[in-house]
């Protein structure tokens, strides 16, 4: 899978779980993440720092609920990922 040049808005990827995987997975294969955090800024920042320093493009972002599907319009994103304690697939 090649996301190169791409920007991808992950949400849950301030954590330490599935979110947080799938934001440096999409990084390592050359997508620019957006870390989109609600409450952990600090968590946040270290999973910024962590793709920059390893050669990616990152940046947090704190937005909830609504807020996060205006990301959609500023930055035409090429991936949205949606991590949750639920699992509900759709279509974007």
């Amino acid at each position: 899978m090649t996301c190169k040049d791409k920007v991808a808005i992950v949400t849950g990827a301030a954590g330490n779980g599935m979110g947080r995987s799938i934001a440096l997975t999409l990084a390592r294969e050359g997508a620019k993440v957006v870390v989109n955090y609600r409450t952990n800024e600090s968590m946040a920042c270290d999973v910024v720092d962590y793709i920059n320093r390893s050669g990616g493009c990152a940046l947090p972002v704190r937005a909830a609920g609504g807020m996060t599907s205006r990301l959609i319009g500023w930055t035409r994103p090429g991936l949205w990922m949606m991590r949750s304690g639920n699992w509900h697939p759709c279509i974007i």
